[in-house]
């Protein structure tokens, strides 16, 4: 889905835990986008694939914006990115944009209005969210389930950025939880 994409200046950056994760990735190697293949990660704790992101933002570079997507997501509007930048343009650095998502065959859209009003997120998924990754440098994810919602509560709690709501942003984004796990509701910033 992100070879699919209308906007072309992605660099797609992979993480894995099995080496037969490597075989999938192997049909993709000569496409036009710009990959990068990251090491296998020691498995240390409950939610240890939270910890492949510091990997990967370690290495990209600090003036990049990064979008996280899930083995279980798919971009399902192939302009969205090209949307979303145009966000970023007119955005800053110090700036974390959330957008709404699908989420399981319901397509149920997240942030919902009065949690925005009310500065908490619901059922928030690591693919809801772009940020620039100087915050990423600063702030890293633990090894603990809900490591979206942990790094964005404690981003928050520095009040050093800005949160910005793109409710109307066409949602783009398609999420699988059949595993039941997504999301803490309706959590206190």
């Amino acid at each position: 889905s992100v070879k699919k994409q209308t906007y072309s200046d992605i660099t797609h950056h992979f993480t894995y835990d099995k080496p037969n994760c490597l075989n999938i990735l192997d049909e993709y190697k000569n496409t036009s986008y710009k990959m990068d293949f990251n090491s296998n990660f020691k498995k240390m704790n409950k939610c240890f694939y939270n910890l492949y992101l510091n990997e990967v933002t370690e290495n990209i570079p600090n003036d990049e914006w990064v979008l996280f997507l899930d083995d279980d997501s798919i971009l399902i509007d192939n302009n969205f990115i090209k949307n979303l930048s145009v966000i970023i343009q007119n955005s800053n650095k110090n700036e974390v944009i959330l957008f709404p998502i699908y989420i399981n065959n319901f397509k149920r859209v997240l942030l919902k209005d009065e949690d925005v009003k009310n500065k908490k997120i619901t059922d928030i998924d690591m693919s809801n969210f772009i940020i620039h990754n100087s915050i990423l440098k600063q702030f890293k994810f633990s090894g603990e389930c809900a490591g979206d919602f942990k790094i964005l509560k404690n981003i928050y709690r520095s009040n050093s950025y800005k949160f910005s709501y793109y409710n109307d942003l066409p949602i783009g984004i398609w999420a699988n939880y059949n595993h039941k796990i997504g999301g803490l509701k309706g959590k206190d910033f």
